[in-house]
């Protein structure tokens, strides 16, 4: 299923949108509404990190290697789902803002491919929240005080 969807970050200039959202850590949890995940940096070279996440309460790894460029993050992996690949792209958003645009390819894995149909607007929805939870989360971070 081919996914393209966006957030805005308003307050953020499009580089350091890229650079909050590319400063992968070990041990971190990338979702804080899950209290139980944790990232571990399996390598790491200038443009290239292979990170491994897992959710043990709820039995799910993901494994991603992403390749961070001038203006996106490019990023291929695999979960306990699915497949898939995709692009973070940062653009500018008016004069002080960045839109965060998630441009993928998912591929269910075979026990539930049969599904897809009705699993797809439940990705898709998941996709929308997690995208609009992490722009949020940077905005706090990064806009500073209103």
């Amino acid at each position: 299923m081919h996914i393209d969807i966006a957030a805005g970050a308003k307050g953020v200039p499009p580089h350091a949108a890229l650079v909050w959202w590319t400063d992968f850590q070990d041990g971190a949890g990338d979702h804080p509404h899950i209290p139980t995940q944790r990232r571990r940096v399996l390598s790491r070279d200038h443009a290239r990190i292979v990170m491994e996440d897992r959710v043990p309460l709820l039995l799910f790894r993901e494994q991603v290697t992403a390749r961070v460029l001038a203006n996106r993050v490019e990023f291929e992996g695999t979960n306990t789902y699915s497949t898939f690949t995709g692009t973070y792209v940062f653009e500018p958003r008016g004069s002080d803002g960045t839109r965060v645009r998630l441009i993928a390819d998912v591929h269910l894995k075979r026990a539930i491919r049969l599904a897809d149909r009705l699993v797809a607007p439940m990705v898709r929805a998941l996709l929308k929240a997690d995208l609009r939870s992490h722009v949020r989360h940077m905005e706090d971070a990064l806009s500073g005080p209103a």
